[in-house]
Formats: C-alpha cells, sequence, structure tokens
C-alpha cells in the first residue's frame, strides 16, 4: 500500500500564487483583450480604428515608443560597462579570466 502524500507548505503557497497571478493579471488582460475586439457583442476592429484615426492617440503612441526606446538604449549603454567580467582586468573566478575559455583539468 501506498504510503500517503504530504502537502507540502512550498506546494501551498505556490498553487496560491499562481491562482494570485491568474486572478490579478491573466483576467484582467483577457477582459481588456476581449473588450478591446467586441463591440455589442459581435468582433470588430473598430476601437483600435477608432485610436489610431484619432492625432492625439497617434503621437502618444509615437512618444511612448520613442520613450521606451530610449530607456533600452540608455540602460543598455550604462549597463553594459558594468557588467561583473567585462572589463579586462576582472575575472569570474579565481585565475581565471572571463574571455578565456575553460581549460580542462589534468
Amino acid at each position: 500500500m501506498a504510503a500517503p502524500r504530504v502537502v507540502r507548505a512550498e506546494h501551498v503557497v505556490m498553487a496560491g500564487s499562481v491562482l494570485a497571478l491568474a486572478v490579478l493579471v491573466v483576467l484582467p488582460l483577457a477582459f481588456l483583450g476581449w473588450g478591446s475586439v467586441t463591440a455589442d457583442g459581435d468582433l470588430t476592429l473598430a476601437h483600435f480604428r477608432d485610436a489610431l484615426s484619432s492625432r492625439l492617440y497617434v503621437q502618444a503612441l509615437r512618444n511612448s515608443l520613442i520613450l521606451g526606446l530610449a530607456t533600452a538604449v540608455l540602460s543598455v549603454a550604462i549597463g553594459l560597462p558594468l557588467e561583473p567580467g567585462r572589463s579586462a582586468g576582472r575575472t569570474c573566478r579565481a585565475g581565471r579570466s572571463s574571455t578565456s575559455p575553460p581549460s580542462s583539468p589534468t
């Protein structure tokens, strides 16, 4: 006869986290997506047509994309030089440079 399964605290916490993620993130995004392609119960792209035909919304979208691109470029420009092991004098592990191939043990 098999031993009874023990419910571990980690599994309960993980299940609660997954449930919270589904309720707080996935369901609202699903409702938002469904609402954006339906009107009065029919499938339509009228909401997108209305948004993209308004100069105000197109300008806001353009500004958001430019700001996002500038943020990404600036983050890479700042973060790349700060990455450990990228400089020639630094080592990842004692006695080995991060750019040299690993040596085979003898």
